[in-house]
């Protein structure tokens, strides 16, 4: 896996190259033709993926059940999640398995934006902290983002790279009836996700008891232009109920 990863960078950084240098050599216009020609690649891509039950990767394994343990008050947010993200335009699958934990609730969205001047893949993952092998900690919500943001950078699709027309953006969400220590909602509020280089990674741990969402709400120096709609997009997306 990680001769993979080593070998998808290379041909990123190659591809990067490879865009600039044509915006270098023919100015304005290389620019807008690139950009043309990475929303053309984006629509063919979209044409290709039509009949396929998710637009991003066919990967993801389909389940008949979800939320084995959970109660109807966790079930009841997962579904009203799932049909807001439906809604906007997402494609939506039940019980992934990474490495560590299982995610009730998987949405992904592939979409052309103007804002990052190409592709941006959205992955939305959602787990219940009953299905937890142990309590919540901190260490614990940030490693299930990086296993999710692991699992979105290897199946986002495509082969626009990032910084040359792709872009990746990881929303994980652990979600808990109850109130977390005091302790573990002064940590998540001051630890952001790991910054990424044409991409985000972005925590939230989700308290119905509470009906709040707990993430930090600091502006980062790295991807801080994005951060905001970010923001908006959780509290959009994965309000408590």
């Amino acid at each position: 896996m990680p001769g993979e990863r080593k070998k998808r960078r290379w041909k990123e950084i190659l591809a990067v190259a490879v865009i600039f240098s044509i915006g270098y050599l023919f100015g304005l216009a290389g620019a807008v033709i690139t950009i043309i020609a990475v929303y053309a690649v984006y629509r063919f891509q979209g044409r290709k993926r039509k009949n396929s039950e998710l637009m991003i990767s066919g990967t993801i394994p389909k389940a008949e059940g979800f939320g084995q343990g959970a109660s109807p008050l966790t079930n009841t947010y997962i579904n009203e999640v799932e049909r807001r993200l439906v809604a906007s335009g997402f494609k939506a699958s039940r019980n992934l398995a990474l490495p560590n934990f299982t995610v009730d609730l998987v949405a992904t969205k592939s979409e052309f934006k103007l804002s990052t001047l190409g592709v941006r893949a959205s992955f939305v993952f959602v787990a219940s902290t009953h299905r937890l092998p142990a309590p919540v900690t901190e260490e614990v919500a940030f490693r299930f983002s990086d296993e999710s943001f692991n699992y979105a950078l290897e199946n986002r699709g495509g082969f626009l790279p990032r910084l040359g027309g792709g872009a990746i953006f990881s929303f994980s969400a652990l979600v808990s009836e109850s109130s977390p220590p005091d302790e573990l909602k002064k940590r998540i509020q001051e630890r952001s996700g790991p910054r990424h280089w044409g991409a985000s990674e972005f925590p939230v741990f989700v308290s119905l008891e509470d009906r709040q969402l707990f993430y930090c709400k600091k502006t980062p120096y790295w991807g801080g232009a994005f951060y905001r709609g970010e923001k908006n997009f959780v509290e959009r997306q994965l309000a408590a109920v």
